[in-house]
């Protein structure tokens, strides 16, 4: 039984000890319970400890803001870093210069004493610097505005207008013009009877060629102008051309009765017709079929 008692007190005096240790803060060494608090309130979900009023918590806090270097921030600094940053951006986004020009370039102008000087194209044909320009006709008479870029604006959209205009009397002038050409050949061929409805379709054929030539010479200039080979180009070639035969077949239709050689005068009349009605189909199909 003394072995047993002995083994039981020493059991006893090892739990009594150890208890003890629980308490015992080792100077230098944070205990548990505090490890514990300070590790929370480096957590986002415990900064509303903020807002607590108890003394001995807030001085945790502040305790941790001195540890994380909080103490000598300025917030009022941060702010006015923050405005100069904005200020910054803006000024690079107004200094930048890669913006894409507008249809009319109406935000590059380059001189204080002529502020309309873009607003129409540098290679602007003689036509329309004489009804368009600055001093134009049209601005004369007071049916358009002053140049300005409001003005320009509308312009722009009558342009659309005048050209859709264009490209459909256009297309009912070669059909008049066919017309033309097919009640010709069947009077060349011994039918008296379409005469009249060649004479017709020939009156009909020259007031729609006229029509259509007036709408592009008086059509607005664009806002852009390149000096560049395309299919307008071909177009504006092709009108001179049949332009040319407009003029020149009436002439030698109206020679043919009063001509010593009857056949002879209608086979140039006929000649002139046909070519020019291929030059005029010519230049349409161009800007159909592949503007």
């Amino acid at each position: 039984m003394k072995p047993l008692t002995i083994t039981f007190a020493v059991i006893a005096f090892f739990s009594f000890t150890s208890m003890k240790a629980e308490n015992i803060v080792i100077p230098g060494e944070t205990q548990q319970s505090e490890i514990t608090n300070q590790s929370s309130l480096h957590s986002t979900e415990d900064f509303s400890l903020f807002s607590e009023s108890k003394d001995g918590l807030s001085n945790r806090v502040n305790e941790w803001a001195d540890e994380q270097n909080f103490g000598n921030t300025d917030y009022y600094d941060i702010e006015m870093k923050e405005n100069q940053n904005e200020l910054f951006a803006l000024n690079s986004a107004q200094d930048d210069t890669t913006q894409t020009e507008n249809d009319l370039s109406f935000d590059d102008f380059n001189t204080d004493t002529n502020p309309n000087a873009n607003l129409l194209p540098e290679n602007i044909s003689w036509n329309e610097r004489m009804f368009w320009g600055k001093s134009g006709v049209m601005r004369k008479l007071g049916l358009a505005g002053e140049l300005s870029a409001e003005q320009r604006t509308k312009e722009i959209g009558w342009r659309r207008t005048f050209l859709t205009m264009h490209q459909t009397t256009g297309l009912l002038t070669l059909g008049l013009m066919l017309a033309s050409c097919y009640t010709g050949q069947m009077h060349l061929n011994g039918e008296p009877n379409y005469l009249n409805y060649h004479e017709a379709f020939t009156t009909s054929t020259i007031v729609g060629y006229s029509l259509t030539g007036f709408l592009a010479f008086m059509t607005p200039p664009p806002s852009i102008k390149r000096n560049e080979f395309s299919t307008i180009s071909v177009h504006k070639t092709l009108a001179y051309l049949h332009m040319a035969g407009m003029i020149l077949t009436p002439i030698l239709g109206s020679q043919i009765e009063d001509s010593s050689n009857w056949n002879k005068a209608a086979q140039f009349h006929q000649t002139s017709a046909y070519i020019t009605t291929a030059i005029y189909a010519s230049a349409m199909a161009v800007i159909l079929l592949f503007d």
